[in-house]
């Protein structure tokens, strides 16, 4: 700058810092009033602080890496509703899986970048001519299973 200052990053006060923490403090679960009540500010002031785009950014970053850093409960609960103690079978045998609920999955694809939903784990390419060639995305290391048809998984074979 001409002035000589230095250029100084926009940085939370203590008192957002504080509202922040009673926020994930209630995991979220609270109303923006019952939070500010908590925190001892009013809702106005906490709007007012949104309509500075630099606090903006900075609460939208926080919210981000605290689920983030929660996903580990989320992954539990899948696990735990998956456990087949307790589960009714169906009329073959089979133990529904009920460990992945749509709330769960929204919140995996939202903030584990590793997470890929089945649908998204098999596609299809267009091959010379425009025959289709399956592939299949492998996940974690995961080895697919060898092709059983008699080309033996090369699309160009029957070329």
């Amino acid at each position: 700058m001409s002035d000589g200052k230095a250029l100084t990053t926009w940085q939370p006060s203590e008192l957002q810092r504080h509202v922040l923490s009673v926020f994930q403090d209630h995991g979220y679960k609270c109303t923006v009033g019952a939070a500010c009540k908590d925190a001892g500010i009013s809702r106005q002031s906490y709007y007012d602080w949104h309509d500075k785009p630099e606090f903006s950014a900075w609460w939208e970053a926080q919210v981000n890496r605290f689920f983030r850093l929660e996903l580990h409960r989320v992954y539990r609960a899948a696990f735990a509703a998956a456990d087949p103690d307790g589960l009714t079978c169906d009329e073959n045998g089979n133990q529904p899986f009920l460990g992945l609920t749509s709330d769960r999955k929204l919140l995996l694809e939202r903030f584990d970048r590793d997470y890929c939903p089945a649908s998204r784990q098999h596609a299809e390419l267009s091959g010379p001519g425009g025959g289709a060639i399956p592939i299949q995305v492998v996940m974690f290391g995961q080895s697919a299973p060898a092709p059983d048809d008699e080309t033996n998984g090369d699309p160009a074979a029957g070329i």
